[in-house]
């Protein structure tokens, strides 16, 4: 078991914010795993962006390799970014899904019912990782809630 976590910390550790291989153009459809939090952070904002980048480096690997998929983190009180606070109906940090097509956002959905799994890593992996299949095998322009 302390094997495979060390592994899956070296992992976690080479994959970049926007995972995708350089030099090549990225797909013209890619799925942002997007963990959005603010300067201040508890325990579970943090465990919930650990194990977040865990389902999805463990799950989505060749995805993230190919471009098809990124995962990234983004501090709503940096730069800009509070604008998207807005944009996602955000109450509290949250794992948004974010689909772009040729560069420009098509749809997105809040996970919100991961603040219900942080008592158990395998449920939100599961969880994680079951609304992300469920996400990209949805077609078409449409809003989240």
């Amino acid at each position: 078991m302390t094997r495979r976590l060390m592994l899956l910390g070296l992992l976690l550790a080479a994959v970049p914010a926007v995972a995708g291989p350089p030099g090549k153009s990225a797909p013209s459809r890619c799925v942002a795993v997007t963990f959005l939090h603010r300067d201040v952070r508890c325990r579970d904002c943090l465990r919930m962006e650990q194990w977040g980048r865990e389902a999805v480096v463990s799950s989505f690997a060749p995805e993230l390799a190919s471009g098809a998929m990124a995962w990234r983190v983004v501090n709503l009180d940096a730069g800009g970014n509070l604008r998207l606070k807005h944009e996602y109906s955000l109450r509290t940090s949250s794992l948004v899904l974010v689909e772009t097509s040729g560069g420009k956002r098509v749809r997105w959905s809040r996970l919100d019912g991961a603040w219900g799994m942080l008592e158990s890593r395998r449920a939100f992996a599961t969880y994680v990782t079951a609304s992300i299949r469920s996400f990209r095998r949805e077609q078409g322009p449409s809003a989240a809630p």
